[in-house]
């Protein structure tokens, strides 16, 4: 067969192609777009700047310490690796940025060190922060815990438990990711315990995304003071002595500050001003008796009346002036005295049928009697303790954000 005939022979091939594709077409609808092939995409070595290809041997005996939760060498080989990236002056630390400025490292390392990898992260938070304690020299002593909150703006919809939701990194609704985190506090130091990804319902409720996501099936959803205390049982399975718990009015309900009291463990919590409390100077109502029964059907239960409840906006609202002092409870990071208003209030937290342990009801007000920035707190303690103790417990919660999570003051960091 000359050049002529193959030609002939090619275009009849194409012809009778085309034809079947349109008939098909025409008796079936066109075909669908071919999905995009998804590439990793490798930057070019100039685009990032590479890390110096020593490893400090400093990092290596640190990651060395977690043979027990890094079990193959090839694991604590990337998780090596791993920390070198997130220690870089890299601008985005993902796999993509790793490769090409850390020699040695791979985005499917990356992958399979964060993804496959049988590590276990509770395994690894608690081997750090045992570790931290043994090295500072206050391994043994009583740890204060603090309730806090990461939060990270995302865009879009595909990453586990992103929705909209409060998140206090840009201090209003957005759509991003909320994290519950521990943090631990032995003067004068700090450190991160642990933490767990918050679920909204939406994701926990949604069979298709949490497939998706690879959600495993005994995750359900958790409200975020249940997700504390979860954590808070976890840390305590550490072998650790818990001295204070600390927490923001997202986390100061009864249900969590009754789990508290059972485990003895002491608190001071934010609350919202729509908590109720009993005053101890306003005795118990009488409970009426139960009706004569009459002989005929179940016999009537006696209605049980409940305690007086106040919240804690109206017991601010009742205070007489005297009752109000201005207190300093901490210096600022340019060494200028912060003061505010306080009060203080015995009571009990209490519903219509259940009531707490006795406590401090600390209620906070600023200096300009213009400004509305009031807060509330319940903190447990002596009864005889004092005001100014008391606004110093309500205001060691913020010294977490300042000095382990603000990036601009890295002096200002104690651990």
């Amino acid at each position: 067969m000359n050049s002529d005939d193959m030609a002939a022979k090619v275009r009849e091939v194409w012809t009778q192609f085309f034809r079947e594709e349109k008939l098909r077409a025409l008796r079936f609808g066109p075909k669908p777009p071919k999905p995009p092939v998804n590439k990793k995409r490798k930057l070019p070595k100039q685009e990032v700047p590479a890390v110096s290809v020593t490893t400090p041997a400093e990092l290596e005996g640190y990651v060395a310490c977690f043979r027990s939760v890094f079990r193959y060498s090839s694991t604590r080989r990337q998780a090596l690796l791993y920390l070198l990236g997130l220690l870089s002056d890299l601008g985005r630390k993902n796999g993509e940025t790793m490769e090409a400025g850390i020699p040695g490292a791979t985005q499917q390392g990356v992958w399979d060190f964060l993804v496959r990898s049988t590590w276990s992260a509770p395994e690894l938070d608690k081997a750090r922060s045992l570790h931290y304690f043994g090295v500072r020299g206050v391994a043994g002593r009583a740890v204060d815990v603090v309730i806090d909150e990461v939060s990270e703006v995302k865009q879009g919809t595909d990453s586990v438990g992103v929705a909209r939701q409060y998140l206090g990194c840009v201090g209003k609704t957005g759509n991003g990711q909320v994290t519950v985190t521990l943090h631990g506090l032995i003067d004068p130091y700090d450190v991160p315990l642990c933490g767990q990804l918050y679920l909204p319902e939406a994701w926990a409720g949604d069979a298709e995304r949490r497939k998706q996501a690879r959600i495993p099936e005994d995750v359900a959803f958790q409200t975020k003071p249940q997700i504390a205390w979860q954590l808070l049982q976890q840390v305590a399975g550490w072998v650790l002595t818990i001295g204070r718990v600390y927490g923001d009015p997202g986390y100061g309900d009864l249900q969590l500050m009754s789990q508290l009291d059972g485990q003895g463990w002491a608190y001071c919590l934010g609350v919202r001003s729509t908590l109720t409390f009993r005053l101890p100077e306003e005795p118990l109502p009488p409970q009426p008796e139960a009706p004569a029964y009459a002989g005929r059907g179940r016999p009537r239960k006696a209605p049980v009346v409940g305690p007086q409840l106040h919240t804690a906006a109206e017991l601010r609202q009742a205070l007489p002036p005297e009752a109000w002092h201005r207190v300093a409870y901490r210096q600022g990071v340019d060494g200028a005295v912060l003061a505010r208003e306080f009060a203080a209030l015995w009571v009990w937290p209490a519903t219509k049928d259940r009531q707490g342990t006795a406590l401090w009801l600390l209620l906070e007000r600023p200096l300009d009697a213009a400004s509305d920035d009031t807060k509330q707190y319940v903190i447990t303690g002596p009864e005889t303790a004092a005001l100014d103790e008391l606004a110093q417990l309500a205001h060691r919660r913020p010294l977490i954000e300042r000095n382990s999570y603000e990036k601009d003051n890295p002096a200002e960091c104690t651990g």
